[in-house]
């Protein structure tokens, strides 16, 4: 457990939690962020480069050094010495409040916040998995929504032009395998948007506001829709 000393006077820290949107490129993620943004009291960024991971690297090595070589006090003289006093927990709960205050810099007052991001997958394996535990954890309560869309229609993208096609579809089934064992591992805190139902038209992304504990607004939604076709 995260320590929850570290964020309760903070007013740029969210009173409901966070949702994060993870995908890769050309899933129509520009067009769900806008519409999360559309919520009132939802402050949802666009893509940061994956900037988080680095950090949550940064957790994961502190705790090595607290767990390897930080298990009872040490002299001066050791060369481990202060790895006892570390506390890796604390330690990841202020990184994600300064990624809050550095990265996200919301207004202060929302009820959610968030990003989107097509990177996440740099996390191979387990570590993919890791990275969102160790996010549910110092952003809790959060919430993902993962953004797919056809292998075949994502390699056709020209945005995928500088990757032949098959490298392209082998790295989106990589992604959709990771999304989808996460998903199956944590149902209560994931969704799944597919660019296909995107669409239909604004009535598809009500799931998503319901999923959310949000009200929909089928008016709202079309004119978020409309006015971010040309881009999605």
């Amino acid at each position: 457990m995260m320590p929850a000393n570290l964020t309760p006077n903070d007013p740029l820290w969210p009173s409901k939690g966070f949702v994060f949107i993870v995908s890769y490129g050309r899933t129509g993620s520009t067009l769900l962020q806008a519409m999360l943004q559309s919520i009132d009291g939802y402050f949802i960024r666009g893509e940061n480069w994956n900037t988080l991971f680095p950090l949550y690297r940064s957790y994961q090595l502190a705790r090595h050094a607290k767990v390897r070589q930080g298990q009872k006090p040490l002299e001066p003289s050791r060369p481990w010495y202060g790895a006892d006093e570390i506390v890796p927990e604390e330690y990841g709960q202020a990184l994600a409040q300064l990624f809050v205050h550095q990265i996200l810099k919301p207004p202060a007052g929302q009820r959610v916040l968030g990003f989107k991001e097509i990177r996440f997958t740099n996390a191979k394996g387990d570590e993919f998995d890791h990275f969102l535990d160790f996010m549910t954890r110092v952003f809790a309560p959060a919430k993902f929504i993962f953004n797919t869309r056809s292998a075949d229609d994502v390699a056709k993208s020209k945005w995928w032009a500088d990757l032949p096609e098959d490298k392209v579809r082998a790295t989106i089934a990589e992604a959709d395998g990771q999304f989808s064992r996460y998903m199956a591992a944590h149902p209560d805190i994931c969704y799944h948007a597919r660019y296909e139902d995107f669409s239909q038209g604004a009535h598809a992304f009500a799931p998503i506001f319901e999923f959310l504990g949000e009200p929909f607004d089928e008016a709202k939604a079309a004119d978020v829709l409309a006015r971010q076709y040309a881009s999605w």
